[in-house]
């Protein structure tokens, strides 16, 4: 098997070879529009010998790959850059791209964006600056994207290199975060290869966990410079991500630059407030502080190493959705419906691809079975398995109801990409002939099939793998609703509760779902049912650390008495349900900008693990 390269200034290297990787670094960089490539020559010497030093430092710490992020029009010395590789051993990884608006050539304001894409596939895959170095990451820069036809040109180009080439994008974002992240998946970039920059100034933490879940990844460079962001907030941030298990979504970097001034060649350092505050300082500040927010070295390791390589692996490039509609499009490849000889294929690769989440347990051949009680919504002909060359290697589980085409699951063997996307351009093409409007992803219509034995947040994530990600945005899909799933473990003590005045709590019949225990409780004004909450138990379903999962929702108030208090106190009297029964976690759900109910359940015990995403594709 051929061995994963990666793109440095001075060749192809393995990607096992990187070792510790600063993601985000500068070497000279100049502060205002230049073409040069390299620092005057009164200049040169000192900067070499000074940046020189730096690595050594740096390489004594155990760095050994660095990405250096200049991008064109701010001297980008790639000539440098291979002269210290050399004499230091420091593997150098270049950047093409754009930096902010005023920051840009004169001439990026007059093409257009397929040629600004050009020009960064050229510089990806021929060399730069008249030099056979190649860049290895696209990097572009910019503030509110709604201010600037010109930037949203270059991220719109961006996107096209990406997809085209299958390098990464990394961004300079600092406070629009998530607006140049969804602006750019809205591109065509595949999510899975944004690497969005100084997110530490991010001031909602939500925007972290909206990009995590999408298969984003989010750099974080502010270390030590406290007028920008507190250290221990910044600490502790990362520390809650990695909790909620988006430890593959976070990078860490210095942003270390020698300034050279916009007029004049006065050199300066990007220290800030802190002395020496240079390449390999996020390891001589940062990691202290981030072992000290409970960050172990497992994760670290992975922050480290893992996912900087993960952003240099030069991704496949990304194909068309109607290269895959043909059911014989691709050599080797054939679908089959569900049925009695594909049934013990799909659970085999259901099975495989849930394998570890957090909350499930293995697909069988019982549930399948329970499937086929369901009556109309068993739909066989719409659940569909890819073979190739007579193996199975992808399972698209799919519904039509009304107008909306569903699919509540897409499993895929390792590696196969190309075999989910080809099963979603089959699922399109039914809709297409079946007449529905659009195609809709796992949402909480899959538990109807999986409750019980998948909960939470992955029955309706594709996000949760990698690879899922890749074959619903090559499909053509978008993302369209966001919820937080939220999480509450048993109290030491449990708190009285009551009713406001005038109302009452009663409990009505509920039909709970499969291999579950359920109620529904409900608040009561003058007899009629004005609040509403339910509440299922899986026993056969283990939390991670043991015990039975539960589960609550829907939770509902009706408008006139709303800001009553009522759903809390049904969700508050439900855990203390499912606490009686046993439970170990309980799970809910709710939009992410619903910060009324966030608000009610963060009272109530609960605290935010994942986002959950819907993935849709219209065909009006």
């Amino acid at each position: 098997m051929n061995q994963p390269m990666i793109e440095t200034v001075l060749g192809p290297v393995p990607a096992d070879a990187l070792g510790v990787v600063l993601p985000h670094e500068h070497f000279a960089l100049y502060r205002g529009v230049t073409e040069a490539i390299e620092p005057p020559a009164g200049y040169l010497l000192m900067l070499e010998t000074w940046e020189r030093t730096l690595l050594r430092e740096a390489q004594a710490r155990g760095v050994r790959t660095l990405v250096e992020v200049t991008p064109i029009g701010m001297m980008r010395a790639v000539p440098m850059m291979q002269r210290l590789s050399r004499d230091t051993g420091m593997q150098v990884v270049a950047c093409t791209g754009f930096y902010l608006a005023g920051k840009r050539p004169a001439w990026v304001a007059e093409q257009s964006a397929d040629q600004l894409a050009a020009r960064f596939v050229r510089e990806l895959t021929e060399g730069m600056e008249g030099t056979s170095a190649r860049a290895g990451i696209i990097k572009i820069a910019a503030d509110s994207l709604t201010e600037s036809e010109e930037c949203q040109k270059v991220f719109r180009a961006a996107a096209l290199a990406s997809r085209e080439t299958g390098y990464a994008i990394t961004t300079h974002s600092c406070n629009f975060v998530q607006q140049h992240f969804d602006f750019l998946v809205e591109a065509g970039a595949d999510p899975t290869r944004l690497y969005i920059g100084h997110a530490d100034l991010v001031g909602d933490e939500a925007e972290y966990h909206h990009i995590a879940t999408r298969g984003g990844h989010l750099i974080f460079t502010c270390w030590g410079i406290e007028h920008f962001v507190s250290q221990d907030l910044l600490a502790s941030r990362i520390a809650r991500l990695i909790e909620a298990g988006h430890a593959e979504a976070v990078l860490v970097s210095t942003d270390y630059a020698i300034l050279i001034a916009d007029n004049r060649m006065d050199v300066i350092t990007s220290e800030y407030e802190c002395p020496h505050r240079s390449h390999d300082f996020v390891l001589r500040y940062g990691l202290p502080r981030l072992r000290a927010a409970g960050v172990s070295d497992a994760a670290l390791h992975q922050i480290l190493v893992e996912n900087p390589r993960q952003m240099l692996l030069r991704a496949a490039p990304a194909e068309p959705a109607s290269a895959f509609v043909s059911a014989t499009a691709r050599s080797g490849l054939e679908a089959k419906t569900f049925s009695a000889e594909t049934e013990a294929d799909g659970i085999a690769l259901v099975r495989a691809y849930t394998a570890g989440w957090r909350y499930s347990r293995p697909i069988d051949a019982d549930l399948v079975a329970y499937w086929k009680t369901l009556g109309e919504h068993f739909q066989p002909q719409h659940m569909l398995l890819a073979y190739r060359d007579g193996v199975p290697r992808a399972f698209l589980h799919g519904e039509r109801e009304g107008d909306v085409h569903h699919v509540h699951l897409l499993a895929m063997a390792p590696g196969a990409v190309e075999e989910g996307v080809w099963l979603l351009a089959q699922a399109e093409e039914q809709a297409r002939t079946e007449g529905a409007a659009r195609l809709c992803g796992p949402t909480c219509m899959s538990g109807r099939f999986y409750g019980g034995y998948v909960l939470g947040l992955e029955p309706y994530h594709p996000l949760w793998a990698e690879e899922g990600t890749q074959a619903f945005v090559q499909a053509g899909f978008h993302m369209t609703e966001t919820e937080a799933l939220m999480v509450a473990t048993p109290p030491l003590a449990r708190a009285e509760v009551a009713f406001p005045a005038g109302y009452e709590m009663a409990e009505v019949a509920h039909q709970p779902g499969y291999l579950s225990r359920g109620f529904r409780l409900v608040a009561l004004c003058r007899g009629e049912e004005v609040a509403w909450c339910t509440g299922h138990l899986y026993p056969r379903l283990s939390a991670p650390g043991g015990g039975p999962v539960g589960q609550l929702g829907p939770v509902a108030t009706d408008e006139a008495h709303q800001s009553k208090g009522l759903a809390t106190t049904l969700v508050r009297l439900s855990l203390a349900r499912l606490w009686d029964w046993g439970a170990a976690e309980v799970l809910i759900s709710t939009g992410l900008q619903n910060h009324p109910a966030l608000r009610a359940y963060e009272k109530a015990g609960f605290r935010r693990r994942y986002s959950q995403v819907e993935w849709q594709k219209s065909r009006r």
